[in-house]
């Protein structure tokens, strides 16, 4: 995984590219109505401090080369609509982990989601020739 490549994946409804400091205004209008959307993550972004304490978090964790998290933007309505991420790099074993995904509500149950994990799934396997890929969600969280 080239951590220093900025990362664009995208089709026809999604588009996935580096999470910035300068998206905070756009994830705001995501989180900001639904202070629980990240209910079973470590951390709620249920503040402005925490979105932005989020964004420092998934930033530094790329040049730590931890973790590399996209924000994911819908075309069908021209928005950001939150953001994914993949980590637990192995190259060794050649697998990595897909998680840390929140999607706001306006946007869950529209497909979006199916294209971002298809888009994530085809870089893994076809372009970094990974053989294993692990999708993690909370064993509560009944709607993913």
């Amino acid at each position: 995984m080239n951590f220093q490549e900025d990362l664009i994946l995208e089709n026809d409804r999604a588009l996935l590219r580096p999470i910035a400091y300068s998206d905070f205004d756009d994830l705001w209008k995501v989180t900001e109505p639904n202070p629980q959307l990240l209910k079973y993550s470590p951390k709620l972004i249920a503040s402005s401090e925490a979105l932005k304490t989020y964004l420092e978090i998934a930033i530094n964790a790329r040049k730590e080369k931890t973790r590399y998290a996209l924000v994911i933007y819908d075309k069908k309505v021209e928005a950001l609509a939150g953001s994914t991420s993949m980590w637990l790099f192995s190259e060794k074993d050649q697998r990595l982990e897909i998680g840390h995904t929140w999607i706001g509500d306006d946007f869950q149950g529209t497909g979006l989601n199916r294209n971002c994990k298809f888009l994530l799934l085809s870089y893994a396997f076809e372009t970094l020739g990974y053989l294993r890929v692990e999708l993690k969600a909370d064993a509560l969280n009944v709607k993913s």
